[in-house]
């Protein structure tokens, strides 16, 4: 979807290791913000825009079906 690998990480930390987490959040922060902005839009690649996400979170939620009680108001979906 556009997202550089320098944006995303995945770090364990124990329940016992809050320092670590919190040492991890600070430093991918700093990483981020040297990154600028993420301008997703101008970064997807042709023919993967909203439309196409959209589209597949639809079929997604058809697939699955409801995710809230029967009978209750279906969630607005916004770009």
């Amino acid at each position: 979807m556009g997202v550089e690998d320098a944006r995303v990480r995945l770090q364990w930390a124990s329940a016992a290791e809050g320092q670590v987490l919190a040492d991890a959040i600070d430093d991918m922060v700093e990483k981020v913000r040297a990154l600028g902005p993420l301008e997703w839009p101008s970064r997807w690649r042709e023919g993967n825009g909203l439309d196409q996400l959209e589209a597949e979170i639809a079929a997604e939620d058809v697939r699955l079906g409801p995710p809230h009680p029967e009978g209750a108001p279906t969630p607005e979906v916004r770009a």
